[in-house]
C-alpha cells in the first residue's frame, strides 16, 4: 500500500546519518490514528520516501530479504546522507531515479551486486556526492563523463562493469583524488586533462585505451602515487616525462604496445 504523506513541523536532528542496507532505517514512520497519513519529522525526510519506495518496486532479486525492513511500521529516524549496499546481491535493472533524486546523498556503496542498467548523468547535479562505488555490477552503456567533473567528488571507483565511452573524454577528473576505472570497456587515446594535481591513485587497466601516453602526465597528475595502465593497447615511447612523477610509487604500463626505455630526470 501507498501512504499518503504529512510532515511534523518541529524538525528533528540526530548525529548519525550513516545508513546501511542491511539496517536500511529509511522507512516511514508510524501512520496517525485512524489515518493512512505518515509522519515525518523533517519534510528532507518526506522527499526520499517515496524514492525508496519506488526502487523498491525495481529490485527484482532480494537473496537476503533486507527489504523487507523498508515497511511503513518502522519509524524514520535519520537523514538518507549514506547508503552501503555491498555485497547484498538485489537484482535492479536500474538506478535512474533512485540515486540521481537523493538530495542528501554523500556517500553510495554498492559494489559486488547485481545491479545493471545505465547510468544517469544527473548524478552530476548532487550536491554532496562524495564517495561513488558502484564496481563489481552489471551496469552498460556510456558513461556520463559529467561525473567526472563534479566538484567534491572524491573516490569513484566503476570497475568491472560494461561502460563504453560516451565520447572522448575531454573533461577531466575535477576534485577527485582516487579513480578506479580498470575492467571496463573504454576505447579511446588517453586524453591530455585526464586528470588534477588532486589524483593520487588512477588505474585504467583492463581497457581497450590506445594511442601514446600523454607527456603533459607528469603536470596535471604531479601527486600521483600509484598508476596503472596494464593490458590496454597503448602505443608509441614511454615519455620522459614520466620521471617526473616524483611521488609515484607504482607505475604499470605492462602488456601494451609501448616502445623505449623508462628514463628518470
Amino acid at each position: 500500500m501507498d501512504w499518503p504523506i504529512v510532515t511534523n513541523t518541529r524538525r528533528s536532528y540526530v548525529d548519525n546519518i550513516w545508513t546501511g542496507f542491511q539496517a536500511f532505517d529509511v522507512t516511514a514512520a508510524q501512520p496517525l490514528k485512524g489515518q493512512n497519513q505518515l509522519v515525518f519529522a523533517d519534510q528532507r525526510l518526506a522527499v526520499v520516501y517515496p524514492i525508496i519506495q519506488k526502487f523498491k518496486k525495481t529490485i527484482s532479486s532480494d537473496p537476503l530479504g533486507v527489504t523487507k525492513s523498508w515497511s511503513p511500521r518502522q519509524q524514520l529516524k535519520i537523514a538518507l546522507a549514506a547508503i552501503d549496499f555491498n555485497g547484498f546481491k538485489p537484482s535492479a535493472s536500474t538506478l535512474d531515479g533512485f540515486l540521481d533524486q537523493l538530495p542528501d546523498i554523500a556517500i553510495f556503496h554498492a559494489n559486488s551486486n547485481n545491479l545493471s542498467g545505465t547510468l544517469s548523468p544527473n548524478i552530476a547535479n548532487l550536491p554532496y556526492l562524495y564517495e561513488l562505488d558502484i564496481s563489481n555490477n552489471q551496469f552498460l552503456g556510456p558513461f556520463p563523463i559529467a561525473i567526472l567533473g563534479m566538484n567534491g567528488l572524491n573516490i569513484l571507483d566503476i570497475r568491472f562493469n560494461f561502460f563504453i565511452d560516451q565520447s572522448h573524454l575531454k573533461c577531466s577528473l575535477k576534485t577527485t583524488r582516487r579513480a578506479f576505472i580498470n575492467n571496463n570497456n573504454f576505447m579511446q587515446r588517453l586524453p591530455d586533462n585526464i586528470g588534477t594535481s588532486h589524483v593520487t591513485y588512477l588505474t585504467l587497466a583492463n581497457n581497450r585505451f590506445f594511442g601514446p601516453i600523454p607527456p603533459s602526465i607528469s603536470k596535471i597528475l604531479s601527486s600521483l602515487t600509484e598508476i596503472l595502465l596494464l593490458n590496454n593497447l597503448l602505443s608509441g615511447c614511454l615519455p620522459y616525462e614520466l620521471g617526473f612523477l616524483n611521488d609515484a610509487v607504482v607505475f604499470d604500463a605492462g602488456n601494451n604496445r609501448l616502445t623505449g626505455p623508462f628514463r628518470s630526470h
